[in-house]
């Protein structure tokens, strides 16, 4: 996916690179292709104006777009509009963009198999891990979770020591109490469903009180059996949350909490805690919910981690989008390695084609988050120190699969 640029003095000061090395630049008509092809003579505010060497046959005003290379980028601007043509100064005057994409110059052809469950593409080995994008102030932190996350932060983390902490820590609010990591989403309970479609705690305070079953307008972000009702597609009925009442009054319970355990905006688990009423424990309040958030979070950090110590061993395959000898785009549906492959990131990758089979290097040079319930990541990544042999295998690679033979 090609990256934006969207302030006006980052466009602003793009343009004047190009005016100042003299950097040819086109304008073409957005639908007929027609252009022009100039150099930038002046940025302001609000225009950019163009000196053209050749007079055009026909002249391009609305749904324009400026392009050009540079520093082995391609930019294009979104459409914009000629305010000003004047032949006697063969100048143009174009309205400024309100955003420019770019993307590496591309030096090879892309090719899109025809047959792509034919083409795999699978992760071998991350040679190099990405650095930490956010930083924490520890000092911030409780002594309790400052103690986890530093272990969490450790080069090589004891990830079973760190959830045994995380666990000591539930234990303080409740000894029963599980951690649920979905396999399968037929198999979990109808609250987990909730929290799994909400994406938000569910919590219940005092089980006694029956306004603590509703949270209405999800104030301090939790919910209740409002949205329980709301996803079987069913009124609340009174007698209905009595009788749910009368349920946790029975069981002995106290306080319940329902937590979803969070790797970007997928729920991949829940932490489910249950205060007995005869435990000698108090009550659950906002303040416990927003604490054992931050130890949902991290046990979400320990599956990233744990599936980034050893991908090559989970069979990661990448749908590939296209191919060129230059390199490949791919999109990938798995939470975990969204979070774990960033740009710059050097992979080993596997490619197989029918009886053919290669191993690349490659190098990730942009990744987009793929947000909603199918989210995912997609990557380019380019090819390194492909030698004359792989390359040739390559060629043949993509050769036949663009053709589906």
């Amino acid at each position: 996916m090609d990256k934006e640029i969207s302030q006006k003095n980052e466009i602003i000061n793009l343009y004047n690179h190009a005016r100042i090395k003299r950097i040819g630049v086109t304008l073409e008509e957005n639908k007929s292709k027609v252009h022009i092809t100039g150099f930038v003579t002046r940025v302001d505010m609000n225009t950019v104006n163009l000196f053209f060497d050749k007079e055009p046959f026909l002249l391009p005003i609305q749904n324009v777009v400026l392009s050009f290379e540079y520093n082995k980028n391609f930019y294009y601007s979104s459409p914009t509009t000629v305010r000003l043509y004047n032949f006697q100064l063969r100048s143009i005057e174009v309205l400024l963009p309100n955003s420019v994409w770019y993307h590496p110059v591309r030096r090879f052809s892309r090719y899109s198999p025809k047959t792509p469950e034919l083409l795999k593409v699978f992760i071998k080995k991350i040679e190099t891990k990405p650095q930490e994008s956010t930083q924490v102030n520890i000092s911030e932190l409780p002594d309790t979770l400052r103690a986890i996350y530093l272990a969490l932060k450790e080069e090589n983390p004891d990830l079973k020591k760190i959830l045994s902490m995380v666990g000591e820590e539930i234990k303080r609010f409740s000894h029963q109490f599980k951690i649920n990591i979905f396999k399968n989403l037929d198999q979990i309970s109808p609250l987990e469903r909730v929290v799994y479609t909400y994406k938000k705690p569910f919590w219940i305070a005092d089980t006694e009180n029956i306004p603590n079953y509703l949270h209405i307008g999800e104030k301090f972000g939790v919910i209740g059996y409002e949205k329980y009702f709301e996803m079987i597609k069913k009124k609340m009925a009174p007698d209905v949350l009595d009788k749910i009442r009368q349920t946790y009054i029975s069981r002995g319970i106290l306080s319940y909490l329902l937590l979803p355990i969070l790797i970007g905006d997928k729920v991949v688990g829940a932490i489910e805690i249950t205060v007995p009423r005869d435990g000698g424990r108090k009550e659950l309040s906002i303040y416990d919910v927003f604490y054992i958030r931050s130890l949902a979070d991290i046990i979400g950090e320990v599956l990233v981690k744990s599936y980034a110590s050893s991908p090559e061993n989970k069979e990661e395959y990448l749908d590939v989008v296209d191919i060129s000898l230059g390199g490949i785009s791919v999109v990938n549906k798995n939470m975990y390695l969204m979070h774990t492959i960033k740009e710059n990131t050097i992979l080993k990758l596997g490619i197989q084609y029918k009886d053919m089979e290669l191993e690349v290097r490659a190098r990730v040079i942009r990744t987009n988050y793929i947000p909603g319930e199918n989210a995912g990541v997609s990557m380019a990544m380019e090819f390194l120190g492909l030698e004359e042999d792989g390359r040739q295998l390559l060629s043949k690679i993509i050769k036949e699969s663009e053709k589906g033979e």
